[in-house]
């Protein structure tokens, strides 16, 4: 199997933001723009779920479990309880990727 890339600079960058993301294309896709199925991730990019976020609802969603709405995230699709274990810094990397995202319409099925 192929080296494992190194992990970037412990930092809030985008880089780090990506590294640390890697696991969510799982369910979030490839692109982060979500699945239409049944429990699948949200879309993550500006064109979808997060575009009315900020920083501060995106960190306090993972260590709640709330959103900004108040939908209460499923912890058996949503691991936000061990996201939430995740350091603000890390937290924010993430989310400067994801805003770093072009805005994706969820077309994924």
């Amino acid at each position: 199997s192929p080296p494992h890339p190194a992990a970037p600079e412990h930092a809030v960058t985008q880089a780090y933001g990506r590294y640390l993301s890697i696991a969510c294309t799982i369910c979030h896709g490839e692109d982060f723009s979500g699945k239409l199925s049944a429990g699948a991730g949200l879309n993550l990019t500006a064109g979808g779920d997060l575009a009315n976020w900020t920083e501060a609802e995106f960190i306090q969603t993972l260590r709640t479990g709330t959103t900004p709405t108040g939908q209460e995230l499923n912890p058996d699709l949503m691991p936000w309880q061990r996201i939430g274990l995740l350091t603000d810094e890390e937290l924010m990397a993430i989310w400067l990727y994801l805003e770093s995202l072009p805005a994706l319409q969820t077309t994924r099925r």
